[in-house]
């Protein structure tokens, strides 16, 4: 607030269109309050990123680019920076070296670099961070009211979040970073952006409806296709609006939110959809949980969860069990699973979740989901396909032995009422 008056970061430039013919209904299309007249004009002169950069480095060829710390001996020294110039003149010396070797123009290379310790940056206190922290950006997934809180307390600096994606060429969506109404969100359209929500009929998201939710859709900046597979070019781009795949929540300033991934969607033999991201979310609060993946398929009629046992909490059930042992042999221990099904359940009942989404059986694996095995990606994020390939044994004897206890479980209701019946 400045005056009294309402900060406006957006405009509407299109309104919301009701489902008609066979296509999904859509929000009210929001553009950057900076673009309310259209997209400003591009620098004639930067077209690529390598023209920013030039032109940066002409422009301010003695602004500080590029820093590092080194370490000596454990301790983390000063910071070393290079000029625009020095890395502008890297970049030549690299490309010329290239044409020596016989590179020619328009070829696609790739260059290896190993990675600098200083570059991974463990963020505990403002004191460990050197004291000069000014701005923090998160862009890797959605975080919660509290983390961002806790950041920006911590930290000492202004803490923002974005959204993105490779294909729409960086951050379509950022916060400012003295603005409070804009915490918990990933913020509005950026300038040369414009979005939308649109209907998932299949998973309860309207656009339309209060709040405004559905799959968020970008029109603007964003790439021509995936390389050599126009398919997936198509199934992505529907009238000049690339679909993200993301579900998001949108007010009436077009601030947004992201708060499910359409694709983690399935359905069970009943027909009931399970918006797997979502239970996840909830399923990780138990203190003997780590970390979940959520499991279930349009043969079955339950879930399943492979569950990474939180070490620290664990060994502490353990002690006050009179369970002995290392905490892998631990994790193998059958009172631990009914523990932490009893916990999931718990959880499951205080979030109010539907019946078909309990987990009913699950699986305990001790060593977090991982690069090497190839369950996640670089960014955390999992691997659905290759977690089903790797757990598919523990899977489906978890699936079968819940099978067996519901055969059981209906012989001995069929029993008793044959003996009431006598």
């Amino acid at each position: 607030m400045e005056g009294g008056t309402k900060k406006v970061f957006t405009v509407q430039v299109e309104d919301g269109k009701p489902r008609k013919d066979g296509r999904p209904a859509v929000g009210p299309v929001f553009r950057s309050a900076l673009s309310k007249d259209g997209f400003p004009p591009l620098e004639p002169d930067m077209k690529t990123s390598w023209d920013v950069f030039r032109v940066a480095a002409g422009k301010y060829p003695d602004n500080r680019m590029l820093g590092w710390r080194p370490v000596k001996d454990g301790v983390i020294g000063p910071y070393i920076w290079k000029s625009y110039r020095e890395v502008y003149e890297e970049v030549l010396q690299v490309g010329s070296a290239l044409q020596q070797l016989g590179v020619k123009p328009g070829s696609r290379i790739g260059i290896y670099g190993s990675n600098c310790p200083q570059w991974i940056v463990a963020m505990q206190v403002k004191a460990r961070l050197g004291g000069r922290l000014r701005l923090l950006i998160s862009g890797g997934a959605p975080l919660s009211n509290e983390i961002e809180e806790f950041l920006r307390v911590t930290s000492c600096a202004y803490f923002i979040q974005g959204y993105g994606l490779t294909e729409t060429l960086g951050p379509s969506t950022v916060c400012y970073p003295d603005d409070m109404s804009l915490v918990g969100t990933v913020g509005v359209a950026a300038t040369y952006t414009e979005l939308r929500l649109e209907e998932v009929p299949e998973m309860g998201y309207n656009p339309l409806g209060t709040p405004s939710r559905g799959e968020i859709c970008v029109r603007g900046n964003f790439f021509t296709g995936y390389y050599k597979n126009p398919e997936l070019t198509n199934e992505v781009m529907a009238d000049g609006w690339f679909h993200t795949g993301d579900i998001g929540e949108m007010n009436s300033d077009g601030i947004l939110k992201v708060i499910d991934r359409k694709k983690n969607i399935f359905k069970l033999s009943q027909g009931e959809y399970v918006a797997v991201e979502y239970l996840e979310k909830v399923y990780v609060f138990p203190p003997t949980v780590e970390d979940v993946w959520v499991y279930g398929d349009s043969f079955r009629s339950m879930l399943v969860a492979v569950v990474n046992p939180h070490e620290e909490n664990t060994m502490k059930w353990a002690e006050s069990n009179g369970c002995k042992g290392s905490f892998a042999e631990i994790c193998k221990s059958e009172g631990l699973k009914e523990h932490i099904l009893k916990e999931l359940q718990s959880v499951a009942a205080k979030n109010k979740l539907r019946g078909f989404e309990y987990v009913k059986g699950v699986i305990l694996d001790p060593i977090p989901f991982d690069l090497e095995r190839d369950l996640v990606t670089a960014t955390m994020k999992k691997k659905r396909n290759n977690m089903l390939k790797y757990y598919k044994p523990e899977i489906e004897k978890v699936y079968q032995k819940l099978e067996e206890q519901r055969v059981a479980a209906k012989s001995k209701t069929d029993t008793q009422k044959d003996n009431n019946n006598d």
